[in-house]
């Protein structure tokens, strides 16, 4: 990764200053592409995943978790499954092998997603009535 002060003195050098991408890739002895990508973007993108990695310990169990979480929306806040009373359950009933971190994050992640998706559709609803 470059520092920022790099990415500023490339982006002076091309845009300010006027030198071709070429030529100061060659100043600056980075790839021409690099430059490219840098005049692109005013601040460095950092890190992006193309997509959520897998877990092949997890992936038969999500549809148990995601049952487990809806049974519980019924139930009393006190009595819900914690992500550890989760992993208890599969291991017991359904013969997980995995650890407790992908189990939590998972869980979390549920969490979010179901978190978001009372508040869209609470906005969406609320847009399409005073719409009218």
């Amino acid at each position: 990764m470059y520092s920022v002060e790099l990415y500023v003195k490339i982006r002076r050098a091309v845009m300010v200053e006027g030198g071709s991408e070429r030529e100061v890739a060659r100043y600056f002895g980075i790839h021409r592409n690099t430059v490219k990508k840098m005049c692109q973007y005013a601040a460095p993108p950092g890190y992006r995943r193309k997509s959520e990695p897998v877990s092949p310990k997890l992936a038969p169990f999500t549809g148990i978790i995601d049952a487990i979480l809806e049974a519980d929306k019924q139930v009393h806040a006190k009595q819900r499954h914690t992500a550890v009373r989760i992993l208890e359950r599969l291991r017991d009933e359904h013969g997980f092998t995995g650890g407790y971190t992908i189990v939590r994050n998972y869980v979390y992640k549920a969490a979010v997603r179901q978190s978001l998706m009372g508040k869209y559709y609470l906005f969406i609803k609320t847009m399409s009535a005073s719409a009218l």
